[in-house]
């Protein structure tokens, strides 16, 4: 039986392999490589979600005009795009109308002459080089992958101790600062800094870099309190509670980690962050917003 999710799975697949056919008859494309779920080398298999990781390499006297072109190219020779925009190092994202994500990577040729200062290094996860017309890329792609490094159950341990206690010790100044916006890092998502960008365009409040921080002194009251639960965090003093208790579980699992498995811990860390940041998490904030 053919479901749902197998025909969308196809259409994907189809639709991957018609742009690798279509790209290898472009002069001026000297290679085309499949990352992610779509990558026959991958352990993932793909869902109706996943989106299709792309890389097209050009020449370089080429890779400009090709990347300024290609939506023109690709709407001709496939299909109408519903959704062009860009992220960071992907410079062409598409959204087809029946919302299949295409992330797009143009690389130049001489990129791969320094291939350890890429910035897209998706290699080591995996990667299926389609077709490569000069016979060199798959070999310079190999010789970059370094082996992974084998690590003991108490160095990842260690490590990861370590990282957490340094982002808690992060903590306090945002509270002190009173910027509960940015101080609620991990409950972010690129929805809301759209949001922000869009509230600080409409209040003529635009900023060059991170929309949300400082926003609750940038905007208005009312708006601030009608977004204010999109973040999870209906109150300061619930923030505080959910970084405590963070901190709480974390510790618990810690130490039953370290039981568990006979490792050595340094509680010297744990007490001192704890100590250092305990009088922000346990300030609580009375009626006329000053802290007491």
């Amino acid at each position: 039986m053919v479901t749902n999710i197998s025909r969308r799975l196809s259409r994907i697949q189809k639709l991957i392999k018609s742009l690798q056919d279509k790209t290898y008859s472009q002069d001026e494309v000297l290679a085309f490589i499949v990352y992610g779920s779509f990558s026959e080398s991958s352990d993932h298999k793909p869902t109706e979600y996943s989106d299709v990781d792309l890389e097209i390499v050009v020449k370089d006297e080429n890779y400009k005009d090709y990347l300024n072109n290609f939506r023109n190219w690709f709407e001709r020779r496939f299909e109408s795009i519903l959704i062009e925009t860009s992220v960071g190092h992907l410079e062409k994202i598409f959204v087809t109308n029946d919302f299949v994500e295409l992330q797009f990577h143009f690389t130049p040729l001489s990129d791969f002459d320094r291939i350890e200062k890429r910035v897209i290094n998706y290699f080591p996860n995996g990667y299926t080089l389609s077709f490569d017309k000069t016979s060199r890329l798959d070999d310079k792609i190999k010789a970059s992958i370094k082996p992974k490094q084998l690590k003991t159950l108490q160095q990842k341990f260690d490590e990861l101790n370590s990282a957490f206690w340094y982002f808690v010790l992060g903590i306090p100044p945002y509270f002190e600062r009173r910027e509960y916006w940015f101080a609620a890092a991990g409950y972010w998502a690129w929805l809301y800094v759209a949001l922000c960008k869009l509230l600080r365009m409409y209040y003529k409040k635009e900023v060059e870099y991170n929309p949300m921080k400082h926003i609750e002194q940038a905007l208005n009251k009312d708006v601030v309190e009608r977004i204010q639960p999109l973040r999870n965090l209906e109150t300061v003093d619930q923030m505080k509670h959910k970084m405590k208790l963070l901190i709480d579980i974390f510790s618990e699992y810690a130490h039953k980690l370290v039981k568990q498995e006979g490792l050595d811990y340094n509680p010297e860390i744990e007490e001192k962050v704890r100590n250092k940041v305990a009088p922000i998490l346990l300030k609580r904030r009375v009626l006329n917003l000053t802290l007491v």
